[in-house]
């Protein structure tokens, strides 16, 4: 009896590992933007007596915004409140009738500081009525059967060796239905307000009417100052109408 042998086989290869490729996220690198800087084109402004016109410009990048501010009273911006990228800020300064003055404009955040010297001259007056008071008065009456009479008298003073040369007064006040202007010029630093009583709107215990003051006066330099009534330091007149006999 022949055997046979059967032939076991057992080809197994082994299984290639699994492998994973790792994922790489991209990061991006942002340069941060330059700064903005300003630059003006001068820091100090120097003007006269009579003021004018004044102008800076700005320097900086495209883009880049700025403002211009002033506190001061006697400052205008007249163009250049703002701006973005280069640009120019104009100025006016007014006139200067008394002592040598300082402010400063902010721009760009940077600081222009403006000097202005002065004419040296202050302008003023006092008022006194003789008829009925012995100092100086804010009321002018126009009181008795006569022309009455109330007195302006020029304080004005100049803070260096010039001198001044000329006065020039203005009162108007509306008395009897008709506006009245009264002026004088010359060398003298006093005026007188005259008129009578017993027009309208008078009154026994007397009428108050406002009445306006002004005194300008120029120097031997060509200056000039004006001093208003009711403005500054110079106080409101008034007059005080009273029919005849009151």
């Amino acid at each position: 009896m022949a055997l046979s042998a059967a032939a076991c086989s057992n080809d197994s290869t082994p299984a290639t590992p699994s492998t994973t490729t790792p994922t790489t996220t991209g990061t991006t690198t942002s340069t941060p933007a330059a700064a903005c800087t300003y630059t003006l084109s001068a820091t100090t402004a120097s003007l006269g007596a009579p003021g004018g016109a004044a102008t800076v410009t700005v320097t900086t990048a495209s883009g880049c915004t700025w403002t211009a501010t002033t506190s001061s009273s006697f400052i205008t911006i007249l163009a250049g409140t703002s701006g973005s990228g280069a640009g120019t800020v104009a100025l006016n300064v007014a006139a200067n009738s008394l002592s040598t003055r300082t402010a400063t404009v902010t721009i760009a955040g940077q600081t222009l500081t403006v000097t202005q010297t002065g004419a040296g001259l202050v302008p003023g007056f006092n008022m006194f009525d003789p008829n009925w008071q012995t100092d100086t008065t804010t009321t002018c009456r126009f009181r008795g059967a006569t022309v009455s009479s109330c007195q302006l008298a020029s304080t004005s003073f100049t803070q260096g060796p010039n001198t001044i040369l000329w006065y020039s007064w203005k009162v108007q006040y509306t008395y009897g239905g008709t506006p009245k202007t009264l002026t004088q010029g010359g060398t003298s630093p006093t005026f007188a307000v005259a008129d009578i009583c017993g027009l309208t709107p008078s009154s026994a215990t007397g009428t108050i009417i406002p009445m306006s003051a002004q005194l300008t006066i120029l120097d031997s330099n060509g200056n000039q100052a004006t001093a208003t009534s009711g403005i500054g330091t110079q106080p409101a007149l008034q007059i005080l109408a009273y029919t005849c006999g009151s």
